[in-house]
């Protein structure tokens, strides 16, 4: 089966193919950011028949209407990236959806997700997106019940300050218009004094609000939690007094996908005179 689709879809003629791309570009050029998209649209290139629906089942009455509406998109290399939001009664979700040049989608991500909270004693889940260039962030929060209930009254009692666990996950937008997930840490340790740089991708605004000493501290420290030893005097030491470095040898390429990219924002931030893959240590 599989050798027969790919034997009509190289028979297929280029005016075709060529039809095709004319068709989702011009669709594409009707859109606008802010406003709905025309479930003709959804059904076309998103929702294809004979496949399972990417975006909640289409609905257009009841007394639940989902409503979809374009949020951004962008064409790069002959990739359109889009971000579709689409509400239906009480939650609000974003989905990353990439089309190639003729339309066919190529790949999609839930990248936001919200409903109204189940009850004051219940967890309430949501997450949210940020597009970082090729990368797409993911923001991830749990917040606790604002109440407990008292099980032998069954007396709600309130929680001033609910618990807030909130995490990351990072993809990345291929030349193909796949998306590959970028990797990070299984866990970080607490004690370090710049884990965030090991937790998430770091923003630029952040990086040039640091003194060029803290940068370097941040840099050389993403390497030392991987037990990096340092030709740097000063850095063995600093290094050496925390409680949670463990010397082992040379870490260069032992970095996550976001790891990776911190430290050369970092670099960057420091003014990029400092070569990333090696001389850690040997800040201006």
């Amino acid at each position: 089966m599989r050798l027969l689709l790919a034997l009509v879809l190289v028979a297929a003629p280029a005016s075709s193919v060529q039809a095709q791309t004319r068709d989702f570009s011009e669709a594409v050029d009707r859109l606008a950011v802010g406003s709905s998209i025309p479930i003709e649209f959804i059904t076309t290139y998103v929702n294809i028949t004979g496949q399972p629906d990417i975006l909640d089942e289409v609905t257009v009455d009841g007394p639940y209407p989902t409503r979809f509406s374009l949020s951004e998109f962008w064409t790069e290399s002959g990739v359109t990236r889009m971000i579709v939001s689409y509400v239906g009664g009480p939650c609000s979700n974003a989905e990353l959806l990439t089309f190639g040049g003729d339309g066919g989608l190529r790949d999609h991500l839930q990248v936001g997700s919200g409903c109204d909270r189940d009850g004051l004693d219940q967890p309430h889940r949501t997450f949210d997106y940020r597009v970082i260039g090729e990368v797409i962030e993911r923001r991830h929060e749990v917040e606790g019940p604002d109440e407990v209930r008292d099980p032998q009254t069954g007396t709600m009692s309130y929680i001033e300050e609910p618990t807030l666990d909130v995490w990351y996950d990072y993809f990345e937008v291929q030349s193909d218009g796949r998306l590959e997930t970028l990797s990070l840490p299984d866990e970080v340790d607490d004690r370090r004094s710049y884990g965030v740089a090991s937790r998430r991708l770091l923003t630029r605004e952040e990086l040039s609000a640091m003194a060029p000493t803290d940068l370097r501290l941040m840099r050389n420290e993403i390497f030392a939690a991987y037990g990096h030893i340092f030709e740097s005097v000063d850095l063995r030491e600093y290094f050496g007094q925390q409680p949670w470095y463990r010397p082992s040898g040379n870490a260069d390429d032992r970095l996550t996908d976001i790891e990776a990219l911190n430290v050369e924002r970092i670099v960057r931030a420091e003014g990029g005179s400092i070569e990333i893959d090696s001389g850690l240590g040997e800040a201006p």
